[in-house]
């Protein structure tokens, strides 16, 4: 989109009146056959303007487009702190953030996209993102944080999206309960909805952070998943009839996100136990290296997570494991029938 196509956006988005494309054309000290061909360039984006000869333009403001400008109309007095960078497709958000990150981008940047080509979790897991059903995105966090500090990073990040998709589900009459599957998986109904993967890098001679690289995927639309998908994966849309609004959803998460002190992430551990999805189950569980793939792992039941985030399994000989990595599939529910 054009540099004149987003101050005609920044324009009609802060305008509740119809505004003419005279008006618009002295105010950005353009003609207006500019200002003509700026607004067919909105249209031909997803935006939906009224407008007619004499009458001027007017912005449908429900149901937006995912932009910078429709973003950042969402954001508190704090919006110019965040450098808001959207691209129509990528093949990851995490992998362009850490090559800007390598370049020296600021703290605060958000790089969004309407559609990942080759989106991943933890262990490179695919993360299935279609175009406009969801919202991919990735923040930046560059503080002198010590390295020690910064290991429940995924952990506030995962309370913050749950507590946020939570808030403004409610906010639309619709009730939810986010559970977190450990480590970094949200879960709506027993199906997975979005996904966290947080990378870092450190500055080995001060032992603090350089950067992380706070990566999440969210299903917010309705969808209908592939077969392999199907009884594994849900969206928000699916399980509550509604899509939450992309743009307002993203400004509250990277302001959440923006908050994180060392401080604040010890305080969320009691909130990510609260919501843990696993507590109770009966699992495999993987030790780290492991590939859930080619290794049976061994069975366990879930009795917890103590108060570093850990989590704690009993296994079949009646000893408690305390499990800081690895990887946790629910077994299926045995049936006593014979």
């Amino acid at each position: 989109m054009s540099n004149l196509s987003s101050l005609v956006l920044e324009a009609l988005l802060q305008s509740e009146a119809t505004l003419s494309g005279e008006r618009l054309a002295e105010e950005l000290n353009v003609t207006r056959a500019a200002v003509w061909k700026a607004v067919r360039e909105l249209r031909e984006a997803g935006f939906e303007l009224d407008g007619a000869t004499n009458r001027g333009y007017r912005l449908k403001k429900t149901d937006l487009p995912l932009r910078p400008e429709t973003v950042r109309m969402h954001l508190g007095p704090d919006r110019d702190s965040f450098n808001l960078i959207y691209k129509p497709s990528l093949t990851s958000t995490n992998e362009c953030l850490k090559a800007l990150a390598r370049e020296g981008a600021p703290d605060g940047t958000v790089v969004f996209a309407d559609t990942q080509t080759a989106g991943h979790g933890r262990f490179s897991r695919p993360f299935w993102s279609p175009p406009g059903t969801g919202l991919y995105f990735s923040f930046l966090l560059r503080r002198p944080v010590p390295i020690e500090q910064t290991r429940l990073l995924t952990v506030y990040a995962a309370v913050a999206a749950a507590e946020t998709v939570d808030g403004l589900c409610r906010r639309q009459g619709k009730e939810t309960r986010t559970e977190i599957k450990w480590v970094n998986d949200l879960y709506l109904q027993g199906k997975k909805y979005a996904g966290i993967l947080c990378e870092s890098s450190f500055q080995l001679e001060t032992q603090t952070l350089d950067y992380a690289v706070i990566g999440i995927g969210i299903n917010t639309g309705r969808v209908r998943f592939p077969a392999e998908l199907s009884t594994l994966a849900t969206s928000i849309g699916n399980e509550t009839g509604s899509s939450p609004d992309r743009c307002e959803l993203l400004a509250a998460l990277v302001t959440r996100l923006s908050l994180f002190t060392p401080q604040l992430a010890a305080q969320s551990v009691k909130d990510y136990a609260a919501r843990s999805y696993l507590s109770g189950k009966e699992v495999l569980v993987f030790p780290q290296g492991a590939k859930p793939d080619a290794s049976p792992g061994y069975p366990a039941r879930v009795l917890g997570i103590d108060e570093d985030a850990a989590l704690l399994v009993q296994n079949e000989a009646g000893n408690t494991i305390r499990l800081t990595s690895g990887e946790i599939s629910v077994r299926p529910v045995r049936s006593d029938k014979h």
